[in-house]
């Protein structure tokens, strides 16, 4: 049914009616049976309802195409829609014309992209995660390129970097067979877990970049979010964009 349950606790659900045998109609739960409807009268089904669902703690609301619906038979000389709540009105002129009756109910739609003023106070981000998290992909097979300049100078350094290179050739090498070059690539992976001890001041530093620049994305993406609803903008945005409206 076009209608929602709410639970005291606010969590919602949808209601379902059967019908059974013996005159009864069952109204339930996508899980529970709440009760039976007596079918064999066509007056007091409405507090028999509501009786049901007072018994287990629900509140009956509608879902937005009851909503629009309402809104258009009673309320609204014309109705306007966003772009989104447009694509279900086919249903709910399906309902108007078979279940009421009614036809040529028109609906318009209007759509226009607009963000807080809030969206000028997001910090904007340097250098985006997939930037940094590059790098730090970069830093676990490359970590020499990391390497503190001051600290090349050191004998067990210079040894590792030979030993890497060395190892790269011999992996690179097409004459030798598949299990000699998968060994090479190994001793590579080993030597970089040596490589990446010198690194670890950078590492901790890139992690927490990526860390500031992920939440100072996620705080972009809510600030710049266009589908606020329409009462938090300033009056000013909202007779700005009224007034540009040309119909078509």
């Amino acid at each position: 049914m076009p209608f929602w349950l709410v639970s005291r606790k606010g969590k919602r659900t949808s209601l379902y009616v059967t019908s059974s045998k013996a005159n009864k109609t069952v109204v339930s739960t996508t899980s529970t049976n709440l009760g039976n409807l007596d079918s064999a009268h066509q007056s007091g089904k409405a507090d028999q309802l509501r009786n049901i669902l007072r018994q287990h703690g629900y509140s009956l609301r509608p879902k937005a195409l009851t909503m629009t619906l309402f809104t258009r038979l009673f309320l609204a000389d014309w109705f306007v829609h966003g772009i989104g709540g447009a694509l279900y009105e086919d249903i709910t002129d399906s309902i108007l014309e078979n279940y009421y009756r009614v036809k040529g109910l028109s609906f318009g739609v209007a759509t226009a992209t607009a963000t807080l003023p809030l969206a000028n106070c997001a910090d904007r981000v340097r250098e985006t995660v997939a930037e940094l998290k590059q790098q730090l992909r970069s830093l676990k097979y490359n970590p020499e390129k990391f390497i503190e300049p001051s600290l090349h100078n050191r004998e067990a350094l210079k040894s590792l970097i030979a030993s890497k290179v060395k190892l790269v050739q011999i992996a690179s090498d097409r004459s030798l067979s598949a299990q000699a070059k998968k060994s090479a690539w190994k001793a590579t992976a080993d030597v970089n877990e040596k490589l990446l001890e010198y690194t670890k001041d950078f590492c901790q530093n890139l992690e927490r970049k990526i860390k500031l620049a992920e939440s100072k994305q996620q705080s972009e993406q809510l600030l710049n979010y266009r589908e606020f609803f329409f009462g938090l903008f300033p009056e000013k945005t909202l007779r700005d964009i009224s007034d540009s409206i040309v119909p078509y």
